[in-house]
């Protein structure tokens, strides 16, 4: 999955068509609404490369993190993710998570054996995202796969507690 923030000088056909359509804070639409570079190159590496673009135009108000979030999330939740390019090393609270509420019990994951798999997984494309804890994504991604990025929001909150000798 790649996201592309574009400055906001996008070229619309139909602006006030395009935002009075608009539901929510952002949505789908379709390279043959814009004019200009992103749209010449988007479709070089749709015709060159096979890459299929879904844009998502955001109202000028939206945040990029909340777009991110919404993006990252309703893709997973909503099934638009194929299940078996979502990587989740097993028996590990992310996987009870992801069985609970997203695939009603159903294994139908990509599954990972320990945490360095998932970045050398996403590296050689055998999956497209993975879900995992959020401190350690984010040390990973900063210090040592740094042409990887994380995106969303958490999906739940831990804690640790370490058993002590009474006085």
């Amino acid at each position: 999955m790649v996201i592309m923030e574009l400055p906001p000088f996008i070229i619309l056909k139909t602006p006030t068509a395009t935002y009075s359509e608009m539901t929510g804070n952002y949505k789908k639409i379709n390279i043959t609404e814009f004019y200009g570079f992103y749209k010449d190159v988007l479709l070089y590496l749709q015709n060159k490369m096979g890459f299929i673009p879904v844009i998502t135009l955001a109202k000028p108000t939206t945040e990029y993190n909340e777009l991110v979030e919404g993006v990252a999330n309703d893709d997973i939740k909503n099934g638009k993710i194929s299940s078996d390019r979502i990587g989740i090393v097993v028996g590990c609270a992310v996987e009870d998570y992801y069985l609970n509420s997203i695939s009603q019990r159903k294994k139908d994951y990509y599954p990972l054996k320990t945490a360095d798999e998932i970045y050398t997984t996403l590296i050689n494309g055998n999956i497209d995202v993975a879900l995992w804890n959020n401190l350690t994504i984010e040390y990973h991604t900063n210090n040592i796969y740094c042409d990887l990025m994380p995106v969303g929001v958490e999906f739940s909150h831990s804690s640790y507690q370490l058993p002590v000798k009474k006085d």
